[in-house]
């Protein structure tokens, strides 16, 4: 007999969101913010403008990224959005900007560090945007 325990199943709503059309525009405007993200890093008197900045670019930039996780959630409840929410502009900027001043590596080595700083970003802020925005959305319901 198996017994089933209301909040623990994981479906394709939890993972891609609760409304398809919702779920498009979330990749959709992940893919605009990574396309704006690389592009504006290319601008070298932007960056290094911004790289000058150091710890508040790269603080307000994961609080933005937070942000549209947790907005993204409330509006939709899908994970792999917050994820991709995250990632992706992540990747723009590092694309960039990582290995600055590494002398030593090589073209795969920097991209390597590009997608895991990405991946990790995004499995950490998207995961906790996640949680609060599904969190926020029930509380605000009444569940």
């Amino acid at each position: 007999m198996t017994s089933h325990r209301p909040g623990l199943a994981i479906d394709g709503r939890s993972l891609l969101g609760r409304d398809r059309t919702r779920s498009r525009w979330g990749i959709v405007v992940a893919v605009a913010l990574f396309v704006l993200s690389y592009v504006l890093w290319r601008f070298p008197r932007l960056s290094e403008a911004a790289y000058d900045l150091g710890v508040d670019v790269i603080v307000g930039g994961f609080v933005l990224a937070f942000a549209s996780a947790a907005l993204y959630a409330y509006a939709n409840e899908g994970i792999v959005g917050c994820w991709l929410l995250v990632s992706l502009p992540v990747l723009g900027a590092t694309l960039n900007r990582v290995g600055v001043g590494l002398t030593s590596a090589t073209p795969l080595e920097l991209y390597g560090l590009a997608v895991a700083i990405a991946v990790l970003a995004g499995v950490a802020l998207g995961t906790a945007g996640f949680l609060f925005g599904t969190g926020l959305r029930r509380l605000v319901a009444g569940r």
